[in-house]
């Protein structure tokens, strides 16, 4: 059983012990949180003692201490790393900085896939290049806000694509039908001239389309 002594004691260490505990949390209660950051770097001896300082004193000890503490690297998000801190902190926002900047590039990649994909398909008949089209695309999403108005532009995009392709398909077959009508002509003068001649077709051929009207005709199927 303890003395009456020994339990005083007990409680005045205690009451000792409360004190120290609200004192340091009033101190910290008033500190900055530059000056809280700084803190939690120090040892418990080296914290009691800041936390002793007043407010100058604690900024004047974090700037002597960054004047011989050089910046050796900054993260995306804007913390700053010191030569002190450790090197395996400073390691490790690089390495997530590298990862997010690559997170992004793919990103970006896979958006202009899609948009290639999309301005090939939709807005293939137009005139312009791939990179015209993507821009186009980007536009059209980026300046209308409701996508139903994106759908609808897009449709009308499409629908003279399909216009264009049309167009391109008759006149395929018309210049196509040219070419044979033009072919046939020349032959039917080619067999005249060899028969008035007597000469081979084929030399009557070479001949008739250096006459002016083989080389109207010939000019429609080369």
């Amino acid at each position: 059983m303890k003395t009456k002594d020994e339990l005083a004691a007990e409680v005045e260490l205690k009451k000792k012990a409360d004190a120290a505990t609200l004192e340091r949390l009033t101190a910290l209660s008033k500190m900055s949180d530059k000056q809280k950051s700084h803190n939690d770097t120090l040892s418990d001896d080296e914290s009691q003692a800041f936390l002793k300082m007043d407010s100058a004193a604690m900024d004047a000890t974090i700037l002597a201490k960054e004047a011989g503490n050089s910046l050796v690297y900054t993260a995306k998000n804007g913390m700053k790393f010191f030569e002190n801190d450790d090197e395996r902190l400073i390691t490790m926002a690089k390495e997530a900085d590298a990862s997010a900047e690559k997170a992004v590039t793919l990103e970006k990649a896979a958006e202009v896939t899609r948009l290639e994909k999309q301005a090939e398909i939709e807005l293939g008949g137009l005139p312009g290049d791939s990179a015209d089209k993507v821009a186009l695309l980007k536009a059209i999403e980026a300046g209308i806000p409701d996508v139903l108005q994106q759908v609808r532009i897009m449709k009308m995009f499409a629908a003279q694509n399909e216009g264009f392709h049309k167009a391109e398909e008759i006149q395929g077959h018309q210049l196509e039908k040219q070419r044979g009508d033009a072919n046939e002509q020349l032959k039917t003068l080619a067999k005249s001239m060899a028969s008035d001649e007597n000469i081979e077709f084929n030399a009557a051929f070479a001949k008739v389309i250096e006459t002016t009207e083989g080389k109207a005709l010939y000019e429609q199927i080369a």
